[in-house]
């Protein structure tokens, strides 16, 4: 099933178009059982509708992909391949790196400048964190306790973070499309 084959259609201007802005919650059920879901690691060269072929054998059901992760924009929560995480990086920070091509990513890792922090890290607990500002005026800090974390090690990571994913196991696959199906022609 096309996951927006199901979907209301409406009126906009003289067209008849599928209401894409239309949000459902399947199987409410599903959040309560830790079975439901499977874990999953996305690797570099995985795309959604390959992982949505190799595990429901249907890459249609993408969506399913999606629903479970709570992905409204793949373009920007999908995790990014290497080659699209840097030229993503390279846009970003242009202006506020000053430099270009290749030399943005240099800009972004490089260890002997500041103007490239986001914050400071506690080296025994990483969660604990300072603002540069308060790490460089702050004559208390210690700063051999402290580790910079610099745009692109802090951008690497939000894209990492995006690799773990669920999936919705799959005997339960037929039974969400049904259900979708209903809630959206109900």
């Amino acid at each position: 099933m096309s996951y927006f084959k199901h979907f209301p259609k409406i009126n906009y201007g003289n067209n008849s178009v599928v209401n894409i802005t239309k949000r459902v919650r399947v199987l409410e059920e599903l959040k309560q059982s830790p079975l439901a879901y499977l874990s999953y690691f996305v690797k570099d060269d995985d795309t959604p509708d390959n992982i949505a072929y190799y595990y429901y054998n249907d890459p249609y059901k993408v969506w399913l992909v999606y629903l479970a992760n709570n992905i409204i924009d793949p373009y920007t929560q999908w995790p990014k391949k290497e080659y699209d995480f840097q030229e993503y990086f390279k846009q970003k920070y242009k202006a506020l790196s000053g430099e270009n091509g290749l030399e943005i990513l240099n800009w972004g890792r490089k260890t002997t400048i500041t103007d490239n922090i986001v914050y400071y890290e506690n080296i025994e607990n990483p969660e604990i964190r300072l603002n540069k500002y308060t790490y460089l005026n702050d004559a208390s800090v210690n700063v051999a306790e402290w580790n910079a974390v610099r745009y692109y090690q802090y951008e690497e990571r939000l894209n990492e973070q995006k690799r773990n994913i669920f999936l919705i196991d799959r005997k339960y696959a037929d039974r969400i499309e049904k259900e979708l199906e209903e809630i959206l022609n109900g």
